[in-house]
């Protein structure tokens, strides 16, 4: 429904007035709501004999012609004295309207300002605000309506006076004077009114101070690398602070960079950043993490910032070596270690087969042609001023620092003519031996090793001819040494077939590459021979039965190793081999007692035995067996039982035939280890031995658990009887935890089975 506003103002015949045509509507301007309708009225006052010809104009001074009440102005009546507008309330109907009429000659008009209302709101009206203290304050707050609204400041609860030096009201908001904190802390209220409406707007205040760090970063903070480290970055301010963090990757401390050429830090797997409490962990440091830092401290007061510099250290580690791609002898040549460590590494290039061969970083060897030199903060250069063939080879390129070691092992290698290792030598053989000649080179790049041997042509001149495998020479392929220092080597196998074998000779080998060759080696085989008698053979034990001799080794061992000594006697014979024989000592046993023999001894190589020593002996007559020798463990692996072991006895010449054991139960000393006195009577066991298989040891059985005892055995033959053996301690274990052997459990399981059926049998008879 349209809203009409008729307004009606009695014309009073014969005032006088400045103008004749008026409006009717006494307040100047009028506000309308959008979507509002307005009629104002025009007339003319007093007595006009003639028509003024009224006119209404619009805000832009057209005149409004239109009487289509479609449109957003028109003439909605028309009379002699009065001209009635029709006005839609739009916001782009906003301004001056004016009535004009021309009378006696004379333009009259009257106007009016017509303004669409608006109601009351805020823009920019945070509810927490922190105006910085020592300052002129602002409390933001714009305040915006149509007609502008009045507004009222309080405190708390009291109101403002806002034409004071303290506060002052302005159209951006409250402004406050010297802000002091606690003093103007506090609630305030805004309020805004209308003859319409009023609004309130509450704002939270607290006086600001800008943040000042207390606890920042620091030059050369140090980090270990993989280890987790916190560090702190904390600022005073009020209200606290929130905290930025910002990196940029460098060898050396860059304070004061710009924010923005410094990549900021947020939480990821490598970090966890914490804006509010102020802290960066690192989860994982890498050597990559090294870099200057920087903290800001933030709130609305300003900024606060610190700067640092954080030093991964970590022990050496990715290490890479750099080779020249043709380094030559007699040429320089640059071998390049670059790495990843902090603080920087003591470094040593040790060669792997040699290390008294070893070059140190900061020093120069051999006058200076060879260095080891720091060329930046992550390489090392060792450099050859003349590169020799010495210098190849497998290095340790040892790499220290305080965080730890690490080693890498790397082939210098140097391009050079092939270098022979093999020595001149001599190689003994024999009717029927295999033996092995080497050739042995080293050689960057790989060589190629020939073997010759002086020959004739068919002109009879003689010639180095270059051997090739045939029925008595195998030769073998070229063999790459382990060890990684490119090592050459090959081997020549010659078979010797017969005793007048026409192979004895010098044999030559040689090696080249594409930078040339190596000296010849040379290897002469000769004939080894047979090695001459025992330098010397005498005894050293008699015994019924046996017969112990030292030998003394010839003094011409036939150019190869003795294998062994071979001893003949009444058409027997006994070989000793090496290295059983070291000893030189030569146990000769089942003899006959009171029986002379006469010894040949003689040295045997691998071409055979040589020259015989003789020597006769003439064994003891039979006797009573020699004292027992006792021997085993001293604590029993059986805590009920415990295994006696002796020395294989001496006989007397006549077999044992029975062994009497003795023993007791006994207390014994703590410190001393002796025997303070027994505990039990002294039992004896009389056991007869077996003659084909002589007994070395006997179980004891029926003990006590951890028990000491002491135990003695006589040995008896059909001559006599041996003196007692030497007191013998051994402690049976203790039965607590003992689970017991394989075979104790085999018998007890067999028990159980037997004593199960025994039991079956009796109940089925009953």
């Amino acid at each position: 429904m349209r809203n009409f506003c008729y307004i009606f103002i009695l014309l009073l015949p014969f005032a006088f007035t400045d103008s004749l045509v008026k409006i009717t509507r006494s307040d100047r301007k009028i506000y309308l709501k959008e979507g509002d309708q307005l009629q104002l009225v025009c007339q003319v006052t007093g007595d006009a004999t003639e028509n003024p010809k009224l006119k209404w104009y619009n805000m832009n001074k057209k005149e409004v012609t239109k009487t289509n009440n479609n449109e957003d102005a028109f003439i909605l009546s028309m009379a002699k004295n009065q001209l009635i507008l029709f006005i839609k309330g739009l916001d782009k109907q906003a301004g001056k309207w004016s009535c004009k009429g021309t009378i006696a000659g004379v333009t009259h008009s009257d106007e009016r300002i017509i303004d669409i209302y608006k109601g009351i709101s805020f823009d920019g009206c945070d509810e927490f605000q922190y105006p910085k203290e020592g300052k002129v304050g602002l409390i933001r707050c714009k305040v915006k309506g149509s007609p502008p609204p009045s507004i009222v400041w309080f405190k708390n609860t009291a109101s403002l006076n806002t034409a004071g030096k303290k506060y002052a009201d302005t159209r951006d908001g409250l402004r406050i004077n010297n802000l002091e904190s606690p003093e103007d802390d506090g609630t305030y209220t805004l309020m805004a009114s209308t003859d319409r409406e009023t609004k309130t707007k509450i704002f939270r205040i607290t006086v600001s101070t800008q943040p000042k760090i207390t606890e920042g970063f620091q030059n050369n903070m140090k980090l270990a690398h993989r280890k987790k480290k916190t560090f702190m970055c904390k600022a005073e301010s009020r209200p606290d602070a929130k905290y930025l963090f910002y990196r940029k990757k460098s060898e050396i401390f860059e304070p004061n960079l710009d924010p923005n050429k410094m990549r900021p830090l947020g939480s990821s797997d490598d970090y966890v950043v914490d804006g509010d409490k102020g802290f960066i962990q690192f989860n994982s440091p890498v050597f990559e993490d090294t870099g200057t830092y920087l903290c800001v401290a933030k709130n609305q007061a300003g900024s606060d910032s610190s700067y640092g510099f954080i030093r991964v250290h970590m022990r050496p580690d990715y290490v890479e070596v750099r080779q020249p791609s043709n380094a030559r002898e007699n040429a320089k040549a640059d071998f390049r270690v670059t790495f990843r460590a902090y603080p920087f590494p003591e470094v040593i290039f040790q060669k792997r087969h040699n290390p008294s061969v070893k070059y140190e970083l900061g020093k120069s060897y051999e006058n200076g042609r060879i260095k080891v030199e720091k060329t930046d903060a992550r390489t090392v250069t060792f450099k050859l001023d003349k590169a020799s063939w010495k210098d190849y080879g497998n290095y340790s390129i040892i790499l220290r620092n305080d965080e730890g070691k690490v080693v890498k092992n790397e082939t210098l290698k140097i391009r050079f003519q092939p270098q022979m290792i093999s020595k001149d030598t001599v190689v003994y053989a024999w009717a029927g031996a295999v033996r092995n000649l080497t050739c042995e080179v080293i050689s960057y790049p790989e060589p190629s090793i020939f073997w010759y041997r002086k020959d004739r042509d068919n002109d009879n001149k003689q010639i180095m001819r270059r051997l090739e495998s045939n029925e008595t020479l195998v030769l073998y392929p070229l063999e790459k040494k382990i060890g990684g220092r490119y090592f050459r080597n090959i081997q020549v196998r010659v078979s010797i077939q017969v005793e007048t074998w026409a192979f004895y000779d010098r044999f030559y080998c040689g090696a080249s590459n594409k930078h040339g060759k190596a000296v010849n080696s040379t290897v002469k085989l000769e004939r080894a021979e047979k090695p001459g008698p025992p330098k010397n053979v005498r005894e050293l034990e008699v015994t019924p039965t046996t017969v112990t001799l030292a030998v003394d080794p010839p003094d011409f061992d036939g150019h190869i190793p003795l294998t062994g000594y071979r001893v003949s006697w009444h058409n027997m014979h006994l070989v000793f081999k090496l290295p059983r024989a070291e000893d030189q000592k030569l146990y000769i046993e089942n003899l006959n007692p009171a029986t002379t023999y006469t010894f040949k001894i003689q040295a045997v190589n691998r071409v055979g035995p040589g020259n015989d020593i003789q020597l006769s002996i003439q064994t003891h007559t039979s006797s009573a067996p020699k004292p027992i020798v006792i021997r085993g463990d001293r604590i029993s692996v059986e805590p009920y039982s415990y295994e006696a072991k002796w020395k294989n006895p001496q006989t007397g010449g006549s077999p044992i035939t029975w062994y009497y054991f003795q023993y007791r139960a006994v207390e014994m000393d703590d410190e001393s280890k002796n025997v303070i006195r027994g505990r039990t009577n002294y039992k004896e066991k009389k056991v007869k031995d077996n003659r084909l298989r002589p007994m070395t040891s006997y179980t004891l059985t029926h003990l006590q658990e951890n028990t000491f005892y002491e135990l003695t055995i006589k040995a008896e033959n059909n001559i006599g009887i041996s003196k007692i053996s030497d007191e013998f301690i051994f402690q049976t274990r203790t039965a607590k935890g003992y689970v017991g052997s394989n075979s104790n459990k085999a018998t007890l399981h067999s028990t159980l089975i037997l004593t199960a059926l025994l039991l079956f049998i009796f109940r089925g008879n009953f």
